[in-house]
């Protein structure tokens, strides 16, 4: 049986300067650690004649362990960026995901999106909380560096 693709976009306002905005974001290795994701390992740089990716791995919750095909980030520098990653096994089949950053001044448009592709029941229930939470996170995540931000630099926010 196939699981429908679990699929959330959250947009919204940030108090950050968009060029502010995509450095703290474009720190992906930050940004996961903050946000409560688990360490990668990732294998050595595979070059078929299909594809370009790395093998990694990583468990979540402390108890599931999950492996997959993480392919170069696609983006633009200062305005979005995405990836895939193919599963091996598991519950989930695919996820590709990312944000987009639009502004000007003081304010900045944060487009945050997510599908997940179940493989098990299991993991279509995951994929649900997990995206949600992710947004969630993000957002919260953005909204700190704001609040610091303009504790340290009251003009930051002007």
């Amino acid at each position: 049986m196939g699981y429908r693709t679990v699929s959330r976009t959250v947009e919204r306002d940030v108090p950050v300067p968009a060029d502010e905005l995509w450095n703290l974001l474009a720190n992906t290795d930050h940004l996961d650690r903050s946000v409560g994701l688990p360490p990668v390992a990732f294998g050595p740089l595979e070059v078929t004649a299909e594809a370009v990716y790395r093998e990694a791995r990583a468990r979540f919750f402390g108890c599931l362990r999950l492996a997959w095909q993480e392919y170069p980030v696609e983006g633009v520098r200062g305005e979005r960026y995405a990836v895939l990653r193919l599963f091996i096994g598991g519950p989930f089949s695919a996820f590709y995901g990312g944000i987009e950053i639009a502004g000007a001044g003081s304010r900045s448009r944060l487009r945050s999106f997510a599908d997940v592709t179940p493989r098990t029941l299991l993991g279509w229930s995951l994929a649900r909380g997990t995206v949600e939470k992710g947004h969630r996170d993000l957002f919260r995540y953005c909204d700190r560096f704001a609040a610091l931000a303009l504790a340290a630099w009251p003009a930051f926010g002007q």
